[in-house]
């Protein structure tokens, strides 16, 4: 297959599309930077439509998945591809199916509930650290950064890939979803007496931060 070294090639024109919030909810995709982050996506089950490669030196092949067709593109593709300053060599668009409260299991031991939490850098540290944790899912509520974002899949740092996300839902909604499941809901607060990880919790507890602004309303 020849390599594609235009911007103009209809294939990074859709691809290009979902670098933009509407883009992706439409297409029900996400762009997936590096050759470890996309090879961790496809093993988390998600289905490659489209993989981006430019050739240097050092091959990226072997560290895809078995099986996986990859473009080759030229950098100056990839840098219309990627929002950094210094574009990854492997790009990839990434399907992906929306997860809806009704979806989660019926019990859940830990929840991380981000409320109008707009900044990407953020976003992806709490997602690391949910999974670290062993959340059982992060729910996004409406007014927060989409989590799939590239600057939020990137510094999630493979961890969106490892736990159900549902996006765009009400507070009132989530909150009623999770308090139905048996969960209690935990706010989060920076003049709070105790820090999270002093407090001797048990059974369910779904953990709530607000806004970087002005945290959870009253």
């Amino acid at each position: 297959m020849a390599a594609i070294t235009s911007t103009r090639n209809r294939r990074v024109v859709a691809a290009r599309k979902l670098l933009r919030r509407r883009g992706r909810e439409q297409a029900g995709a996400f762009l997936v930077e590096g050759a470890v982050r996309v090879a961790e996506a496809a093993a988390a089950g998600f289905e490659l439509a489209e993989v981006f490669v430019v050739p240097g030196p050092a091959p990226v092949q072997p560290a895809l998945p078995r099986g996986v067709r990859a473009t080759e593109i030229t950098p100056e593709v990839a840098r219309a591809l990627c929002d950094t300053v210094t574009p990854a060599r492997v790009v990839a668009v990434a399907r992906r199916e929306p997860v809806r409260l009704d979806d989660l299991p019926s019990r859940l031991g830990l929840t991380l509930v981000l409320d109008q939490v707009r900044d990407p850098g953020n976003a992806g540290t709490m997602l690391r650290s949910a999974v670290a944790a062993g959340a059982d899912a992060v729910v996004f509520t409406a007014g927060s950064v989409d989590p799939f974002s590239p600057k939020v899949v990137r510094s999630s740092a493979g961890a969106l890939f490892h736990v159900p996300v549902v996006c765009e839902v009400r507070f009132e909604d989530a909150a009623a979803a999770l308090r139905a499941r048996g969960a209690i809901l935990l706010g989060t607060d920076p003049a709070a007496p105790a820090a999270l990880h002093e407090e001797p919790l048990s059974g369910d507890v779904a953990v709530v931060v607000g806004n970087e602004a002005w945290g959870l309303p009253r």
